[in-house]
């Protein structure tokens, strides 16, 4: 079996249906129900089914990423928690020669999502509409039963810096009634996140790319 042949057996669902969830096309009025319905989840962490391709104009709500237990509040005018969202990983611009594979905002032509449940992954495809002719895009979305902590363990800096700053913050409120805790917490949090980000990326982005050669050498066969 080729490399090419490997791939494209990867991104086919499965034969029988009774394993299989699919919808078609894009309505902005279930978008929401469809989400929930087909998002992928390994216990631990879990990913919404926000369309991954050219959500343009017509992109209703934000894709999310959840934590299993990673909880916030958003504001302090509602200090209820909620579960915190992680970073928008689904965001991925493609070009050739410098110049924008898929324009954007652009026009889907169809759209598929399907929910492989025998395999737990969710497949997409569609066609985009481009100067030169349609492009068919597909995409394969999973989370790691094999390494569950992985989003953790790469978050885990910053997680552990959030409670430190936010237990600071805390005290300091205590000790200082006058102090206006919620317009310093934001600069500072600012400022050190983006400095820990200086120090941590490179480790972040070697246990990623281990990680993701192995998961793909597993798909294609190498």
């Amino acid at each position: 079996m080729t490399r090419e042949s490997s791939l494209q057996d990867v991104l086919e669902p499965t034969p029988d249906p009774r394993w299989l969830l699919t919808a078609d096309g894009f309505d902005p009025l279930r978008e929401n129900v469809l989400e929930s319905r087909f998002t992928v989840s390994n216990g631990f962490l879990g990913v919404r089914a926000a369309r991954a391709m050219s959500r343009g104009e017509r992109w209703v709500r934000p894709p999310r990423t959840f934590v299993a237990g990673l909880f916030d509040i958003s504001s302090p005018e509602q200090p209820i928690p909620g579960l915190m969202t992680g970073a928008d990983w689904l965001k991925v611009r493609m070009k050739v020669f410098g110049a924008p594979l898929i324009p954007h905002p652009a026009d889907i032509l169809s759209y598929r999502a399907t929910l492989d449940m025998r395999r737990g992954v969710l497949l997409t495809g569609g066609r985009v509409r481009k100067l030169g002719g349609p492009v068919r895009v597909r995409t394969l979305r999973l989370v790691s039963l094999s390494e569950r902590a992985l989003g953790f363990q790469l978050a885990a800096p910053f997680i552990v810096f959030g409670f430190a700053l936010y237990a600071a913050l805390g005290i300091l409120a205590r000790l200082m009634p006058q102090l206006q805790v919620f317009f310093v917490a934001m600069p500072v949090n600012i400022l050190a996140g983006l400095l820990l980000l200086m120090l941590v990326i490179g480790t972040m982005m070697t246990v990623f790319l281990n990680f993701y050669r192995d998961q793909m050498g597993t798909f294609i066969g190498t």
